[in-house]
């Protein structure tokens, strides 16, 4: 799976553009669900996904990218599983304070 190998290369940018196209064709939330599954014993690739999330987030042209991932994420893993390492409950807080600062910013434009 081209998700799957963009993790394991660690080309962050290449994920997020098959996503955005994968997410055209309509297979996007299949795709990363497959990637996640194929991952989510292994800590370090668990930790470089939120990290690329995490990322993404930062760029509101980006943000509908990372929320996909995200849910992706949050849909296959349980929260307990992905509580285990310091990096990745670091991850979770900061993507939790870009989340909310989107949605604000979201809300202001919609008054």
């Amino acid at each position: 799976d081209v998700l799957e190998l963009c993790l394991k290369l660690d080309h962050p940018r290449d994920m997020k553009d098959a996503i955005i196209k994968l997410n055209t064709m309509g297979s996007a939330e299949e795709h990363l669900g497959t990637a996640i599954e194929a991952i989510k014993d292994d800590q370090e690739m668990m930790d470089r996904l939120l990290g690329y999330i995490r990322k993404w987030m930062l760029n509101a042209l980006h943000a509908d990218t990372a929320s996909l991932t995200l849910r992706a994420l949050m849909s296959t893993v349980h929260i307990t599983h992905l509580a285990n390492s310091d990096a990745t409950r670091k991850n979770i807080e900061a993507l939790l304070a870009y989340g909310t600062r989107h949605h604000d910013r979201m809300r202001q434009q919609l008054q």
